[in-house]
């Protein structure tokens, strides 16, 4: 061997492993780098969700709820059929989900002014029906006293409280809003079979709205108000 070869061979071997300890310490800096900023991306999102929902005005309502065995036989079904959906209760929707065109203050007021010149009414409940394919809505449609939830929704819907609904107005009382249609479809069938069951009572009594407003936790409404027809104070309010 030569010396200029062993001079190679020598410094090859002094050098290589310099070279790839190196290399690995680069790879492992630059898998840690990925792992923070992974990490950084994981717990900025939650955030990031939070500043989107707070930054996204909130939706009002206006219901009258359902106290009878009506609404009990409602609220059984929809934990059976749909449980993501079984701590909603029972209602009729008079004013569908809107932002306020005003202060939450003035438009309870246009509400209790509005309640205050209408009489409470009776309703009486008909089929089973769906809102497909535009929602995956499955609802007992009002029969009787249905132009009287449409007087008062029309009514409702002004001052404050005023929107561009995306649909004409249904009076109904909602089974279940599933994920999607396909499952609505089936859940129809069911809904149809249990309801030709029921044999409580069908009519019911609308002497009272609330006036509610969705929470930041999803699926959740707060009751802002309960406002009695033609004036009365509601049972509530006296506590």
């Amino acid at each position: 061997m030569t010396p200029c070869a062993q001079g190679r061979c020598a410094t090859r071997l002094r050098y290589a492993p310099t070279v790839w300890i190196q290399e690995r310490e680069n790879q492992a800096s630059s898998l840690i780098i990925k792992d923070a900023y992974l990490d950084a991306r994981r717990q900025l999102c939650p955030l990031r969700h939070i500043i989107q929902n707070v930054s996204e005005p909130l939706q009002y309502a206006i219901v009258a709820y359902v106290q009878n065995p009506v609404a009990e036989f409602v609220e059984h079904l929809r934990r059976e059929l749909y449980p993501q959906h079984g701590h909603l209760p029972a209602h009729l929707t008079v004013l569908p989900p809107r932002t306020l065109r005003g202060t939450e203050a003035a438009s309870r007021e246009t509400m209790e002014n509005i309640c205050a010149t209408v009489e409470p009414f009776e309703i009486s409940l008909g089929d089973v029906e769906a809102f497909f394919p535009a929602t995956p809505t499955v609802f007992i449609r009002v029969d009787y006293g249905a132009y009287r939830m449409r007087e008062l929704h029309d009514r409702l819907n002004t001052a404050e409280l005023w929107a561009a609904e995306q649909w004409p107005y249904m009076p109904h009382l909602t089974i279940v809003k599933m994920a999607d249609l396909e499952d609505a479809v089936a859940t129809l069938q069911r809904a149809r079979q249990r309801w030709s069951h029921y044999h409580g009572p069908r009519r019911l009594l609308v002497d009272r709205l609330t006036f509610v407003r969705e929470s930041r936790e999803q699926l959740q409404w707060i009751d802002l108000a309960p406002i009695p027809l033609g004036g009365r104070l509601a049972p509530s309010a006296l506590r």
